[in-house]
């Protein structure tokens, strides 16, 4: 198939490209006269002004190609091409491959070995991926994935150039308001409120100017340093900030809102996470969390484990076209 793909692009662009690595098996069903079928994608590279200036096209098949921004492929190809090609499009961004059938991603196909988030580690925290698959193949146990994990977070999060860096967000100020800011519509009263994975306390800095609530804001990270890092910040929260982990964490006291992230914990403890964080608190807040626009992984994923959704916001993601940014909480019974 790799050598076909080069010899197609010889005999309809006039040019030679290398052919990397195969970003797309889409299976095709059978329809009238025919068969079944595999349509493969493989990476051609980028191509610079030296190989565009010498393609040539076969007159007597195609007229005329040119660059098409992703989201305006729709106006230029069928809707099963149209998939399929942002299929490749996230493959490259995930450095993967993705199955398809019929240019859909079928629901039994999860990305990340059965982990929602799992796309998303491989993107923009490669190494996390990592320590989760070590964890699921037993190569390391839990405490030293957290240990792991912490030691990953610390060397980012004390090398970050912004306060925003600090928390996990990359961009500018702009972009952190927008994607973070949506959690403050969860605030329908004065609370308490704990942050867990609170990392340099940005976020609770910036809650007050997103709420005109009152919050008694409180903060938990399991790496010290970071603690320490927040403590500095923010000094006059200092008292009320924690190290420890979640999972096993003895909070001083009952909060009203607590805040989290699934994606903190390996997949299977999730729903542990999610039943002790409610044993503390009134609403457990969730987010912001990045899902593909199409899937509800992290709501199917509560509601299987007998939870209902009290609230929700999303906004789309404007760098990410196909992906919102969402959170979602839940109220203790």
């Amino acid at each position: 198939p790799a050598t076909a793909a080069a010899r197609e692009v010889r005999e309809e662009l006039g040019v030679s490209l290398p052919i990397g690595r195969l970003l797309v098996v889409d299976w095709i069903p059978a329809a009238g006269p025919k068969t079944e079928g595999l349509m493969l994608l493989f990476d051609g590279g980028v191509l610079n002004d030296k190989v565009t200036h010498q393609i040539r096209l076969p007159r007597d098949e195609l007229l005329e190609w040119a660059f098409v921004e992703p989201d305006r492929v729709d106006g230029y190809l069928s809707a099963s091409l149209a998939r399929r090609l942002r299929a490749a499009l996230r493959a490259v961004e995930l450095a993967g491959t993705r199955y398809l059938e019929a240019g859909e991603k079928p629901a039994s196909a999860d990305d990340g070995n059965g982990d929602p988030y799992g796309w998303l580690k491989e993107r923009e925290w490669p190494e996390i991926a990592e320590i989760d698959g070590r964890l699921e193949h037993g190569e390391i146990d839990e405490p030293d994935s957290h240990a792991e994990m912490a030691r990953l977070i610390v060397a980012a999060y004390l090398a970050a150039s912004t306060p925003w860096e600090g928390s996990g967000k990359s961009g500018s100020a702009e972009d952190w308001e927008y994607a973070r800011s949506h959690i403050a519509h969860a605030m329908d009263r004065d609370v308490s409120f704990l942050d867990v994975g609170c990392a340099n306390g940005f976020l609770l800095e910036c809650l007050p100017r997103w709420t005109a609530h009152q919050l008694h804001r409180y903060g938990l990270d399991i790496a010290p340093e970071v603690r320490d890092l927040a403590a500095c910040r923010l000094p006059e929260l200092a008292e009320r900030l924690f190290v420890g982990n979640a999972l096993d964490w003895q909070p001083p006291h009952r909060f009203s809102f607590v805040r989290t992230g699934l994606e903190y914990v390996p997949r299977e403890r999730r729903r542990d996470l999610v039943e002790r964080l409610l044993a503390w608190c009134d609403r457990l807040i969730i987010g912001a969390f990045n899902e593909e626009t199409e899937k509800r992984w992290t709501e199917e994923s509560l509601h299987s484990w007998g939870f209902r959704i009290a609230g929700r916001r999303e906004r789309t993601n404007r760098q990410k076209p196909g992906i919102d940014g969402r959170v979602l909480w839940i109220d203790g019974t």
